[in-house]
């Protein structure tokens, strides 16, 4: 689902600038790791915390 969002975002940028949409864009494993980790941190800042975004500590 997120390469999908990241490849349509990309022929988006490539349309509004007039250039030709690019190839797939490749998988990135260690993405989805890193944003698994940062979903994960940001509940438990949430349970530590209150409501208070990561952004905020």
């Amino acid at each position: 689902m997120l390469q999908q969002v990241f490849q349509q975002q990309a022929e988006e940028w490539a349309a509004e600038r007039g250039q030709e949409a690019p190839g797939l864009v490749p998988r990135c494993d260690e993405l989805g790791v890193f944003l698994k980790y940062a979903y994960a941190l940001s509940a438990y800042a949430s349970l530590c915390f209150g409501a208070v975004g990561v952004h905020k500590l």
